[in-house]
């Protein structure tokens, strides 16, 4: 029984240690992210360039692909009709 109630207090100091260090590796890194924010912000974020582009090559190349997909769909279902 003796050596039951040693397990169980050499356990429970375990996970004390455990938790306490993993909370204190919380507190590290939180705090080293805080000084890393203070002494060094990331600039802030440049604008994207202005295109001249309305996006009209982009939508006749997804129609052409679309039209083209529905094409080989129609020919695969005849075919597997015969």
């Amino acid at each position: 029984m003796e050596q039951i109630g040693a397990s169980i207090t050499i356990a429970l100091v375990g996970l004390g240690v455990v938790f306490v260090f993993l909370g204190l590796l919380v507190a590290v890194i939180s705090a080293i992210g805080a000084l890393a924010e203070k002494y060094f912000p990331e600039p802030p974020a440049a604008a994207p360039p202005k295109s001249e582009d309305d996006g009209s090559e982009i939508a006749a190349a997804i129609s052409a692909a679309v039209a083209a997909y529905l094409v080989r769909r129609k020919q695969s279902k005849e075919e597997s009709k015969k």
